[in-house]
């Protein structure tokens, strides 16, 4: 019984498809190609629309990482500016209390500080143009990305408002309705013909069948 229902349900389907599409028949054609160009369109956008949020992704996931670099560079800066400190002090003991010549010790930790300063001075400067550079690759993706999203929305909507007018779930599916429509119209028409062509031969074997006792007599 379930099946037969659900059968019948199909059926009583088609046929309310079939008779929109003899409604339709002038324009069906043009709307099937609405429909896929329409399908095609979504495919695109849908496509731009990932694209679009895979590089908002990989700015965002950039930025995190510049941001992530600033946080040990500002570490290290303390760690460095307290290493510094404490070898100062040791010289400074070193001339003070043992009266070394401590100006090569003094010159090399100068040194090797003014470098490490300048490292993290050019990286933290590097690191924040980057971070503004990925901040507005980020929102341009970001402002694309909505534009696309409406794009989306809106092919969507003309897709699934043709798919439901004709209770279809895409064009393919539409196609072959149709297809099964003309199918069945073309044979509907060669019935009726048979059935014209039968009609008048009957017609035609019923007057012959009339005349043939007149001949007689």
């Amino acid at each position: 019984r379930v099946r037969s229902s659900a059968a019948s349900d199909v059926y009583k389907r088609q046929d309310t498809q079939y008779a929109q599409m003899e409604q339709e028949e002038e324009t069906l054609t043009e709307s099937i190609r609405t429909l896929q160009a329409n399908e095609m369109y979504q495919a695109a956008v849908k496509r731009d629309m990932n694209y679009l949020e895979g590089e908002k992704n990989e700015w965002a996931y950039y930025r995190e990482e510049l941001m992530e670099e600033q946080k040990i560079l500002r570490k290290a800066s303390y760690v460095v500016f307290g290493m510094v400190l404490a070898f100062l002090a040791v010289i400074l003991v070193l001339h003070v209390a043992l009266e070394m010549d401590a100006r090569i010790l003094f010159t090399i930790l100068m040194v090797a500080a003014a470098a490490s300063g300048f490292f993290m001075l050019y990286r933290n400067q590097n690191n924040t143009r980057e971070i503004k550079r990925a901040e507005v690759n980020m929102n341009h993706a970001i402002t694309l990305l909505n534009r696309t999203k409406i794009k989306y929305v809106n092919s969507t909507n003309a897709v699934d408002y043709a798919c439901e007018k004709y209770h279809v779930h895409n064009s393919y599916e539409l196609t072959y309705l149709w297809e099964q429509y003309l199918e069945a119209k073309r044979e509907r028409e060669k019935f009726e013909r048979n059935s014209d062509d039968l009609e008048y031969f009957n017609g035609k074997l019923s007057l012959i069948h009339i005349s043939e006792p007149t001949r007689l007599l």
